[in-house]
């Protein structure tokens, strides 16, 4: 596999910081007792009482791709 080719497992420098700007309650239009976030290796998820969150890392992992926004959209609405 040539370098251009490798996969890539890691969220961009823009996924981590909007992950750490939601550990602040004010960032909800809904009251938040308080804030847990689950890193998988496609995505994040936000729990935050009663709502949840789910941000798709921007990854191509080889046998997953979900590196694009619009690819992220699709897989997201399956």
């Amino acid at each position: 596999m040539r370098r251009e080719q490798e996969a890539v497992d890691q969220p961009s420098e823009a996924q981590r910081r909007l992950v750490q700007a939601l550990r602040d309650p004010a960032c909800y239009p809904h009251p938040v007792g308080s804030i847990s976030i689950i890193e998988t290796h496609i995505s994040f998820i936000v729990l935050t009482g009663t709502f949840a969150y789910k941000i798709k890392k921007s990854v191509d992992l080889g046998f997953l791709s979900i590196a694009s926004n619009s690819t992220r959209t699709c897989a997201g609405s399956m």
